[in-house]
């Protein structure tokens, strides 16, 4: 039988992020029911089946951070990883840095929704692979302008085949404005992928 955590343990599993908040809410509304609960059923584990938390707006303030690794966005598929002194950290769901976090500490994982509310723009970096030839940048800024999506950043690279990379880090309100201009890049006849790019830093 595991023994159940006291008081004291809970409040201290919280403070170091091993625990969420929802995970004991959910136990303590569990103890209100009208049935009779053996003495060890109040057990901190990860969290399952949980609602997960709803968020808007920006992200970057003391309790909720992007991760600089796989560069969220509003709309995406995403969880929170609780971090130590970091408060949660948002990833996409697909991002590899996430995926080894989870594996070596499941308990920390957060489940969280995120949706744009406000005006704000996020950086995301997309890589852009095109035939070379003149004018290619040209084009390629001017539909980003078009959609309104303003260049944070923008590397080339001549590759050997006659094409070009280019790394542009842009800013876009959610998951459906990335989409738009993805699709509004991929129409240039020239473009022959664009990818978006993950970054190495959580």
């Amino acid at each position: 039988m595991r023994q159940a955590l006291n008081p004291e343990d809970v409040y201290a599993r919280v403070g170091e992020g091993l625990t969420s908040v929802t995970s004991v809410v959910q136990k303590l509304k569990q103890l209100v029911q009208p049935k009779t609960i053996a003495a060890d059923s109040l057990k901190v584990e990860p969290d399952k089946d949980v609602e997960p938390t709803l968020l808007s707006g920006d992200l970057d303030n003391v309790m909720y951070r992007r991760a600089k690794c796989c560069q969220p966005v509003p709309g995406d598929d995403t969880a929170g990883f609780v971090s130590r002194g970091r408060g949660i950290v948002i990833h996409r769901r697909v991002c590899p840095n996430f995926l080894r976090l989870i594996e070596q500490e499941p308990e920390r994982r957060s489940p969280v929704v995120w949706q744009n509310t406000t005006d704000s723009a996020f950086p995301v970096t997309l890589r852009i692979v095109s035939v070379d030839r003149d004018g290619l940048l040209n084009d390629i800024t001017t539909i980003l302008a078009e959609t309104k999506a303003p260049v944070v950043n923008a590397r080339v690279k001549t590759l050997r085949t006659n094409t070009a990379e280019i790394d542009f880090s842009i800013r876009v309100r959610d998951i459906s404005h990335l989409r738009h201009v993805n699709r509004k890049i991929a129409q240039l006849s020239d473009v022959l992928s664009i990818v978006r790019v993950f970054g190495r830093s959580r």
